[in-house]
């Protein structure tokens, strides 16, 4: 069927105005989250009131996370992080930190945040990741936050943020090194690496 010039005008401005409603209601994506802040205000209630030995049985049996010499540094229901410190085997051609390393503990810390509100006799699988490198991970060690954002009935969506850490001198924290690190603590320096968007599914365990 064609269209007269009118109609083809009509048209587009409809799109224009649909397209822009659209993109007003969008929720922009939320800063990362620094290291050093405080949990959000509304800790999710987990449903196993043994969640902690759930996550740490759970971590201490991933024999890739120990390869990686990566240890679980803080875990509260749907907030887990995890902290690789570097060494020569993580590392890329150009002596940062290997993307796979970035991207295998965002992945866990993620994993073990959404596991922390699963019922008992649950496991995680991830299905679904989206990274963002967002510069070269260059420091003493990673820190990976994981966050869930909704816990659904049989998926849960979470957000991880990956930070490289850096020890400085204490005579070399100076007001330029604490306004490069986005204000964290005195004597470290933190450069935010990495950030994703992940998809977990609550899978049934065999272990109770």
């Amino acid at each position: 069927m064609l269209l007269t010039q009118a109609a083809t005008r009509s048209l587009a401005r409809s799109y224009i105005h649909t397209s822009s409603a659209v993109f007003a209601s969008m929720r922009p994506y939320a800063a990362p989250i620094p290291s050093s802040s405080p949990l959000s205000s509304l800790t999710p209630t987990p449903r196993n009131p043994k969640w902690r030995e759930v996550v740490e049985a759970s971590f201490a049996a991933q024999s890739f996370m120990a390869h990686l010499g990566a240890t679980l540094t803080h875990a509260s229901p749907g907030a887990v992080d995890i902290t690789a410190v570097a060494s020569p085997n993580l590392r890329q051609q150009r002596d940062f930190f290997h993307a796979g390393v970035t991207t295998s503990v965002l992945d866990s810390a993620a994993g073990y945040a959404a596991l922390s509100l699963f019922p008992a006799g649950t496991d995680v699988l991830t299905t679904e990741l989206k990274v963002n490198l967002l510069q070269p991970a260059q420091g003493d060690r990673l820190v990976a936050k994981g966050r869930v954002i909704r816990n659904g009935r049989t998926l849960t969506v979470c957000r991880a943020d990956v930070f490289a850490v850096t020890d400085v001198a204490a005579d070399s924290t100076s007001s330029d090194v604490s306004a490069r690190s986005g204000g964290e603590q005195s004597g470290t320096k933190e450069m935010h690496v990495a950030t994703a968007l992940l998809t977990m599914m609550q899978v049934v365990s065999p272990i109770a």
